[in-house]
């Protein structure tokens, strides 16, 4: 038989008559016979009479890579597999509870092995989105983040979901709107249902000034993937941005009411709270939230705001002094309580500050109502070219 050449991971996917992520999983994991034209980060190809001796061995032992491994190697890769593959199913979840489940998981797959591109891509994917959410600083997430899709790269890996990762981290870590929307476009292009994509993608409206279209394709999101906490939790977000405070309270309440809880939707109903009317009537709504969700750094910062506003301002500093010795120092937090306690110049300072950690706040600086007073001040507009201009490097 002519030895036919296959020219992309989805041709040689047909070929074996499996999916491309199992495909690329067999190349990863058990030594498929993959080329890469130009270097490993160029585009692949392989040889149907390669796959079909690769085939007829991997049918007789699955484990074996090459002659000369031994059972320790193979059950240390039947381990990897098992542990991305447990945590790719938590991952279609994607709530505060599993997240960092989720990490420990594919971790633990790279240990076992360090040749598991799959488990380097998800381990990204899980620690941008634990930064999004406020489970883990941004400058501990990012960097790891970028160094696990670099080890993915030189292992050849070029999933989609690798894209995907790349184009949030283009978007969040180096604030390169023009890349990321590319990269989203082409991925929705393919698989327009991706709800993490879609969900990066409405980001992106709200950077690009449209939060109407932003809370439009943040329910496509949800809607792809009823399950994934954080699409609801992004939807609420784009809801209040959008001045939909009413519907973004109806949203966590429905959220709530089916089991779910995650820390960025109880702070987005700490501040759509403070804007739904006279803040004497809603203060001890959020002071109860609060209360309860002692580590939930931005609804602290949004329970200083509301103090500050109603005039205790006692209250809102003491608020400030214990956010400001944390490690770390929340910027955006810090931000809100100065803004109510009148701060101009720190206030811009922390936004400044979480501009530059990347944080998914200050996508919305255009239109959160939290810090529409300062518009007007030369700094925070100057902030605010920045943020539209997307070419800002992260620091």
């Amino acid at each position: 038989m002519a030895k036919i050449r296959l020219d992309s991971w989805k041709s040689i996917a047909e070929y074996l008559r499996r999916s491309p992520r199992t495909v690329q999983r067999w190349h990863a994991d058990y030594g498929l016979p993959v080329h890469h034209f130009g270097g490993s980060k160029g585009p692949v190809f392989s040889y149907s009479d390669e796959l079909d001796t690769w085939l007829s061995g991997f049918s007789e032992d699955p484990g074996t890579e090459a002659a000369g491994q031994n059972e320790s190697w193979r059950a240390r890769k039947r381990s990897s597999s098992e542990l991305a593959g447990q945590a790719e199913e938590m991952w279609e979840l994607r709530s505060d509870e599993n997240l960092s489940r989720i990490a420990a998981l594919y971790r633990g797959a790279i240990d076992q092995d360090p040749a598991n591109a799959s488990a380097f891509v998800g381990l990204a994917n899980a620690l941008i989105l634990a930064s999004l959410t406020g489970n883990m600083s941004s400058s501990s997430a990012y960097p790891r983040a970028a160094e696990a899709l670099h080890r993915a790269a030189r292992l050849g890996s070029d999933t989609a979901e690798m894209r995907c990762a790349n184009a949030w981290l283009r978007m969040v870590h180096e604030r390169n709107w023009k890349s990321a929307r590319e990269a989203f476009d082409e991925i929705l292009s393919r698989q327009p249902r991706s709800s993490f994509a879609l969900s990066g993608r409405a980001l992106l409206h709200v950077v690009e000034g449209d939060v109407a279209e932003a809370s439009r394709c943040m329910k496509e999101a949800w809607k792809a993937n009823t399950f994934a906490s954080a699409s609801n939790a992004f939807q609420c977000w784009t809801q209040y941005l959008a001045g939909d405070y009413d519907q973004a309270l109806e949203t966590i309440a429905q959220s709530r009411a089916g089991g779910e809880s995650i820390s960025l939707a109880t702070a987005v109903e700490g501040l759509a709270l403070i804007q739904t009317g006279p803040i004497a009537s809603t203060i001890k709504r959020i002071e109860t939230i609060a209360a309860a969700h002692p580590s939930n750094l931005v609804l602290q910062g949004a329970l200083g705001y509301a103090y500050s506003s109603s005039d205790q301002p006692e209250r809102a500093q003491a608020i400030f002094r214990s956010l400001e010795r944390l490690l770390g120092k929340p910027a955006y937090p810090l931000a809100l309580v100065l803004i109510g306690l009148n701060d101009r110049y720190q206030a811009v300072s922390c936004l400044e500050q979480s501009f530059a950690e990347g944080s998914l706040w200050s996508l919305g600086f255009r239109f959160d109502p939290a810090v529409k007073q300062l518009v007007g001040d030369h700094r925070f507009e100057s902030l605010l070219r920045k943020l539209q201009a997307g070419r800002a490097s992260h620091r």
